[in-house]
C-alpha cells in the first residue's frame, strides 16, 4: 500500500530519533467546515456561563420551587399564630320582651350583649402548638435541600468527568488515526497485517461511540441541574475545569451519635415532632380547663321603670361525661411519641450507617485514585510509548501496540470511574452529615 503523504506519532520518540511528519488531516470544505465549528464553539463560549459548584447551590436554595413551597407553608403557620389567641365575636340582640299583640302599654324593649371569655391557658396552648408546625416546615425545608444538593454535586460531579472522558477519547481517536496510518506504511514490510488495521479501525469507531455516550451524559447533567435550579432545560453553563477532591480522611469530622442528632435535620424534625406532639397533648388537656363568659341585657319597659341583668357564666368540660375525649386523645398522644421516639432511634442508627458506609468507601476509592493516578496509568503510558516506538522502528507489530493502546485507554476510563466514585463518596459523607 503506498503512501502519498508523511504523519508524525502524537508522542515524542526518544532523543536521536527522527519523527515522521503528520499528515494535514483537513482540506478544502473540511477547512471551511472546521473554522465554522471553532466560530460557533468560541460564541458558545463566549456567552455560556460558568458556574461553579457553590454559586450552582446557591442558586437551587434561592430558586427551586420545592424549597421555596416549604417557605411559603412555614409562613402560613406564622400567619395562623397571629390568629391563636382569638376571642369569639361579641353577640348584642335586641327585640321586644313579653309584648302584647294588642299593645297596652306592657313588655319590654331588650339590648342584649354577650361576650364569651376563653380560657387563657387554652389560648397559649394553641399558640405554642401552631408554633412547633412552623419549626417542623423548616426542618423538612433543610432536610431536602440536603438531598437537593446531593442530587445536584453527583450530576456536576457527574458532567466534570464525562468532559475529562471526551478529552482523553479525543486524544486517542488522534493517536489511533495515526497508528492506522503508520500501519499502512508498514504492511508492506510485514510488520502489520490486514487484520490488525481493521481492528485499529474498530477501536476507532468504538471511540466515536463513546463520545456520543459522553455527550449524551453530559446533557442529561445539564437537565438536571437546570431542573434543580429552575431554569429551561435548555440554559447553557459551563462547570469549572477542574475539581480537587476534599481528602476527608485527613480531617474527619465528628461522627458520633450525638453530632448526627444535634445537626441532622430530618432527626432534628423527629425531635420537634416529639415537641409537637407534647404540646398538641398539653392542648388537649386544656380543653378539660373551664371557659367563662358574661351577659348584660337591658330592659326599657314600657309600663314600669327599666330594668337590667348581668350574668356571668363558666363552663365545666372536666365533667366525667364530657371528658372522655379529650382524655383519650391526650393517651393516644402518648402512644404516638412513643413511636416517633423509636423512629428517632432508627433514623439515628441509619445516618450512622450511612456516615460510616461513606467512609469505608471514601479509604478504598482514595486508595485506588492515587494508584491509577501514580503508579497504574505512568506505568502503561510508558508501556505503551516502548510498543509504539518499537513498532514505528518496525521491531513490533500492530497488535502488541494496539493491546498496550488498549490497556493504556482502559486504566484512564478506570481512573476516571474510580474518581467518580470518590467524588460521590464525599457527596454521600457530606449528605450523611448534612454538609454543604
Amino acid at each position: 500500500m503506498k503512501i502519498k503523504s508523511k504523519i508524525t506519532s502524537p508522542y515524542p520518540l526518544q532523543r536521536g530519533t527522527k519523527n515522521i511528519p503528520l499528515t494535514p488531516l483537513i482540506r478544502g470544505t473540511g477547512t471551511v467546515l472546521l473554522i465554522g465549528y471553532l466560530v460557533s464553539f468560541s460564541t458558545f463560549a463566549l456567552f455560556a456561563q460558568t458556574l461553579s459548584l457553590d454559586s450552582i447551590l446557591s442558586r437551587i436554595e434561592r430558586n427551586n420551587p420545592l424549597l421555596l413551597s416549604y417557605q411559603y407553608k412555614a409562613n402560613a403557620v406564622d400567619e395562623l399564630v397571629k390568629g391563636a389567641k382569638n376571642w369569639n365575636a361579641p353577640i348584642v340582640e335586641s327585640g321586644f320582651n313579653q309584648t302584647p299583640y294588642i299593645f297596652k302599654g306592657g313588655g319590654s324593649f331588650v339590648v342584649t350583649a354577650e361576650q364569651d371569655i376563653p380560657n387563657p391557658k387554652k389560648l397559649q396552648a394553641k399558640e405554642d402548638y401552631l408554633k412547633s408546625l412552623s419549626v417542623l416546615e423548616k426542618n423538612e425545608a433543610s432536610f431536602t435541600k440536603n438531598d437537593l444538593f446531593a442530587w445536584a454535586k453527583k450530576a456536576y460531579y457527574a458532567r466534570y468527568i464525562s468532559e475529562r472522558k471526551i478529552k482523553i477519547i479525543e486524544e486517542n481517536i488522534h493517536l489511533i488515526n495515526f497508528i492506522i496510518e503508520l500501519s499502512s506504511s508498514q504492511i508492506a514490510n510485514g510488520k502489520s497485517d490486514l487484520q490488525s488495521v481493521y481492528k485499529a479501525q474498530a477501536e476507532l469507531y468504538t471511540l466515536e461511540a463513546m463520545k456520543a455516550h459522553e455527550q449524551g451524559l453530559i446533557q442529561q447533567a445539564n437537565v438536571q441541574l437546570n431542573y434543580f435550579m429552575n431554569q429551561t432545560s435548555q440554559t447553557n453553563f459551563e462547570i469549572d475545569s477542574n475539581i480537587e477532591l476534599e481528602n476527608y480522611l485527613t480531617q474527619l469530622m465528628d461522627t458520633s451519635n450525638s453530632f448526627i442528632q444535634k445537626n441532622r435535620s430530618d432527626i432534628q424534625k423527629l425531635d420537634n415532632t416529639i415537641n409537637a406532639l407534647k404540646l398538641n397533648k398539653n392542648l388537649a388537656v386544656s380543653q378539660l380547663k373551664p371557659d367563662f363568659g358574661v351577659k348584660v341585657e337591658h330592659y326599657s319597659s314600657f309600663a314600669s321603670s327599666w330594668q337590667f341583668s348581668l350574668m356571668g357564666k363558666i363552663s365545666f368540660p372536666m365533667a366525667a361525661w364530657s371528658s372522655k375525649e379529650l382524655k383519650a386523645m391526650a393517651a393516644s398522644t402518648d402512644i404516638q411519641i412513643q413511636a416517633v421516639e423509636q423512629e428517632k432511634i432508627n433514623a439515628i442508627n441509619s445516618a450512622n450507617q450511612q456516615l460510616n458506609m461513606a467512609i469505608a468507601e471514601l479509604k478504598s476509592e482514595y486508595v485506588e485514585v492515587d494508584d491509577y493516578k501514580n503508579k497504574v496509568i505512568p506505568t502503561l503510558k510508558k508501556n505503551f510509548e516502548v510498543n509504539l516506538l518499537a513498532y514505528q522502528q518496525n521491531t513490533n507489530d500492530l497488535y502488541m501496540t494496539l493491546m498496550a493502546w488498549k490497556d493504556f485507554q482502559a486504566a484512564q476510563t478506570d481512573y476516571l470511574y474510580h474518581l467518580e466514585q470518590a467524588f460521590n463518596a464525599e457527596t454521600d459523607y457530606e449528605r450523611a452529615l448534612e454538609k454543604k
